[in-house]
């Protein structure tokens, strides 16, 4: 038997050398260093976005919560003074103005109105004179929770075409007898929206603000605790536009001052402020018969 043997190359079997395997792993470690560098950045972002989406809603919660307020600030009603307005109202003896800022700015009190659902029935102009009582006719009786004969605000009611509120003296369905307590006669449009007239007290204290309703409730919180660095309000000169400056927190870490916040209002910021993103928001109305 005759046998054949057959070589094998070991050349074609050689191995990694050392210099291959320490560059594979450098070039692998860049690459992982990168991927996590990367990660890293995106959670950063990720994070400063949420920081600020975190604050701008928490300043957009501070407007919502007293804008349908400001817009029907002073409707129906076009004195100066609540006293002038709601004689005999001893809620209201030591209010300034139908809208008045307060304690730097920290402090908004306003008169408003909340339509109800009810409307004047008329054929014409319906005119209230001054001292007099008149019946008028509605289109759904005023609801009893809401209105009533007493002196407090609940006794009041108004309409947006008139120029003062009306004293309600009797309610019978929908005939409701009023008063015109003030010195000019009160002239109402067919098919006007009866309001009720609200007293609100707002401030803003430890980062929250705390909303009063001087007939209804005390004074208590509004929004989350702590959710804000200030919140400030101004009037303009005549008096006829309302501000509100919010300074909202998110999380950290701080930026400082945010642009836009009136210096005049002191810019510097507690130590938990500067750990804290802050954004800056503003928002105007123009008032009623202001």
């Amino acid at each position: 038997m005759t046998r054949h043997w057959r070589s094998i190359s070991l050349g074609s079997r050689r191995g990694f050398s050392l210099a291959e395997i320490l560059m594979a792993v450098l070039v692998g470690a860049v690459a992982l260093m990168g991927a996590v560098a990367m990660f890293w950045l995106y959670m950063s972002h990720y994070e400063r976005v949420d920081q600020s989406a975190r604050a701008r809603m928490r300043a957009e919660e501070a407007v919502v919560l007293l804008q349908d307020w400001i817009l029907n600030a002073s409707v129906g009603v076009s004195a100066d003074r609540p006293s002038d307005a709601f004689p005999g109202v001893s809620s209201l003896s030591s209010w300034g103005g139908m809208v008045e800022v307060l304690d730097q700015g920290r402090r908004l009190r306003f008169i408003y109105g909340v339509p109800v659902g009810s409307c004047l029935v008329a054929a014409d102009l319906v005119t209230v004179p001054t001292g007099k009582e008149t019946v008028l006719t509605l289109s759904s009786p005023l609801p009893s929770d809401i209105f009533d004969t007493s002196s407090t605000m609940k006794g009041w009611l108004a309409f947006p075409s008139g120029s003062s509120p009306l004293k309600i003296k009797e309610m019978n369905g929908t005939s409701v007898k009023v008063e015109n307590r003030v010195s000019q006669d009160v002239v109402l449009v067919p098919m006007d929206e009866v309001f009720v007239l609200r007293a609100a007290d707002v401030q803003f204290r430890n980062g929250t603000i705390y909303v009063e309703d001087v007939t209804l409730t005390p004074s208590e919180p509004r929004t989350e605790q702590g959710a804000y660095a200030d919140v400030r309000f101004s009037l303009s000169p005549k008096g006829d536009i309302l501000t509100m400056h919010v300074l909202s927190r998110g999380g950290k870490p701080g930026k400082g001052m945010p642009q836009g916040w009136p210096s005049s209002f002191g810019t510097t910021l507690s130590s938990e402020d500067a750990g804290s993103h802050l954004v800056y928001a503003r928002t105007s109305w123009r008032m009623r018969n202001r």
